[in-house]
């Protein structure tokens, strides 16, 4: 058996990582199966305790109580670290999670020292009231977008005197189905889009605007927003652009003397004429010149 799939995992009896002074955890040593281990060598900080069972009681826990724990069983490697936090206080604003993902769900606790009741219980997010009950009652946050991260507190009323809570930060990353969605057309290698610009010209000198820099070639980063069927679209504009383009000999080369200005394209013209990058135009006299800028 390797040694990754003999690693114990590290429970936690009530699952909150974040207690007040006083109050009680048990932690539980689970073998990769979820069973408890017969027998278990506990570290705190990297400094192995006397306990020796698959739990690891704390009773009125103290601050330095706080810190990482691990646990490991006679043929396995230890455990990843769990931490648990003691706070001295009369609330304390406890979190199924604290880093979770698109999608998924976590729940907040005001939690009172001792387990004293706790009445007119009041939940925020970043500042701003987010759910209110008389009595203290857990909070569900399911579903959950990047806007539901955030600095997350609570008040409450203990002994009628009110309290507040420390903020938490509660974090949501954006799930990997979450990023696709947002950029379909992307594909790999691709660049961000060009910032905008105004005064872009085709090849005739129509205005054109607004329209993205014409100091990307060939459209990079415009390609991501180009669904399959507009892709035929823009082939089939590019062979008849070229082909006019290049019946326009000596009218094009005289605008292109008369105006000492570099002729600005729109990328997505760009793209679609591949031709005016490195495909010379003949010109009369023998001369060429380049369909560019």
């Amino acid at each position: 058996m390797s040694a990754d799939t003999s690693k114990p995992t590290v429970s936690l009896n009530p699952p909150w990582n974040r207690i007040l002074k006083d109050d009680t955890v048990t932690l539980i040593c689970h073998e990769n199966n979820s069973l408890e281990v017969n027998s278990a060598v506990w570290t705190h900080n990297n400094i192995r305790l006397e306990e020796t069972s698959s739990r690891l009681n704390i009773v009125k826990a103290r601050i330095q109580d706080s810190g990482e724990y691990r646990c490991q069983n006679k043929d396995s490697i230890p455990s990843e670290p769990v931490y648990l936090g003691v706070f001295a206080g009369w609330l304390l604003l406890q979190a199924s999670a604290e880093v979770v993902t698109e999608g998924e769900s976590f729940h907040i606790r005001c939690h009172g020292w001792r387990n004293q009741n706790v009445s007119k219980v009041t939940y925020y997010r970043n500042g701003i009231a987010l759910k209110y009950w008389y009595d203290s009652i857990d909070m569900s946050i399911t579903n959950v977008t990047v806007r539901d991260g955030g600095r997350y507190f609570c008040t409450g009323c203990i002994r009628r005197q009110n309290h507040t809570s420390d903020p938490l930060n509660i974090t949501v990353k954006k799930g990997e189905l979450a990023k696709q969605e947002e950029d379909p057309w992307r594909e790999k290698g691709d660049r961000d889009p060009p910032p905008a610009c105004s005064g872009c010209s085709t090849q005739q000198g129509t205005a054109v605007a607004p329209c993205e820099s014409a100091g990307l070639r060939g459209g990079a980063g415009l390609r991501h927003r180009r669904p399959p069927h507009l892709r035929a679209l823009m082939g089939l504009l590019a062979r008849v652009t070229r082909a006019h383009l290049w019946d326009l000999g000596e009218d094009y080369t005289r605008y292109r003397e008369m105006d000492a200005r570099p002729v600005k394209l729109c990328p997505s013209i760009r793209m679609a004429i591949p031709g005016l990058i490195s495909k010379p135009a003949a010109a009369p006299g023998g001369e060429h010149c380049h369909v560019s800028d």
